[in-house]
């Protein structure tokens, strides 16, 4: 008797493939990249999927994906240790149910929403006491089908309502989720949402000076607001930079308790901090930025590193760093995708490994 085929849901089969992508570091376009994530997934894992069943994972029909549910717990162990297919499968089904629960469905996006209803009638303790539950919520808050739908819900909600945005940053601004779905979104000029910038101001009084984690947090919002004027080509942005550079001006490494990512940004802002000065690149210390990357990127683990050149060569390609530090930084990065400098296949490489881009350029919800 042949073994029963399972079918994957598109929106699973997006998230397991993207992930797939991202912790090997190779983005797949063709059959060839088929090949190349399997040798990949060879020499990192010791396991082999052959190139034929990655291109039916990556470029099968919706109506037609189907594998044997042992193929399937194999691919979803590459990138989840220790979860099976059905495991992963049902934390899509939770995310069903949560936002069914909330209203947050597709087919009731020309509805009110519960949340929508509570910002309208300014009832935000049933709204804060939610968010309170969501990030406390582990299983929930590593969902990023969740999150995503989440985020896309309240920013469609302030899109359209324009006059709530302010007593929304004012009232959750302190949540985890907030954090992930509009802090770090906001310093893309693109972001729709006009008065983002207060997000940051809400967030900052929302800290405790007494706890250990203050600098670390103070040091994130601190470089977010900057980056975000650097971004908008706002002349206050270096005033802001050089108070910042003082205020931290002893953090150097992670032995402050710093977040990589909150000290990674604090020396990409060095770079936009000498480009809107109009300063020449051949006065920048290259050697001196790039000496911090490849010290610091071999400690990473694979999400990181996914962040991590996202963040960086995002910067290089909009600040037009010179071809030869691009290329050195391609190298170090371990880019195997875009060896040597070309605007159009590091864009592309970018888009692909984006850890925010994707979840707000959405024109619809999932569920």
């Amino acid at each position: 008797m042949p073994k029963p085929l399972h079918h994957i849901d598109p929106i699973l089969m997006h998230s397991l493939k993207m992930k797939l992508q991202a912790d090997m570091g190779v983005v797949v376009q063709n059959f060839s990249d088929c090949k190349r994530l399997s040798l990949r997934i060879l020499e990192n894992q010791n396991v082999r999927v052959s190139p034929s069943t990655l291109y039916r994972l990556y470029f099968s029909a919706d109506n037609q994906n189907h594998f044997y549910l042992s193929t399937l717990d194999l691919l979803v162990s590459l990138v989840h240790p220790n979860k099976s297919w059905n495991l992963f499968s049902e934390e899509f089904l939770v995310a069903q149910s949560k936002m069914n629960f909330i209203g947050f469905t597709s087919d009731k996006l020309h509805s009110p929403s519960l949340i929508q209803r509570c910002l309208e009638f300014n009832a935000w303790k049933p709204v804060c006491q939610w968010l309170d539950d969501l990030s406390s919520d582990d299983y929930a808050m590593s969902s990023t089908m969740l999150l995503d739908n989440i985020g896309f819900h309240f920013r469609h909600i302030l899109e359209t309502n324009p006059q709530w945005e302010k007593s929304f940053y004012e009232k959750t601004a302190h949540f985890p989720f907030i954090k992930t779905s509009f802090f770090e979104l906001a310093t893309d000029p693109e972001f729709s949402l006009q008065n983002s910038h207060l997000s940051f101001l809400y967030y900052r009084k929302s800290l405790d000076n007494t706890s250990p984690l203050f600098e670390n947090d103070s040091l994130y919002i601190d470089t977010l607001e900057c980056l975000y004027y650097f971004k908008k080509k706002e002349v206050k942005a270096v005033s802001f930079f050089e108070r910042i550079r003082r205020k931290y001006r002893h953090i150097s490494s992670l032995d402050n308790q710093v977040h990589i990512f909150n000290l990674t940004r604090l020396w990409i802002l060095e770079l936009h901090h000498h480009r809107q000065k109009k300063q020449d690149w051949s006065t920048f210390s290259w050697d001196h930025f790039l000496d911090k990357i490849n010290s610091l990127f071999p400690t990473l683990d694979p999400f990181q590193k996914r962040v991590y050149r996202f963040m960086i060569l995002d910067a290089c390609l909009t600040l037009e760093a010179p071809k030869d530090m691009v290329e050195g930084l391609l190298r170090i990065l371990d880019v195997q995708e875009v060896k040597q400098y070309n605007v159009t296949k590091l864009r592309y490489y970018l888009n692909q490994i984006d850890p925010n881009g994707t979840r707000w350029r959405k024109q619809f919800s999932h569920f």
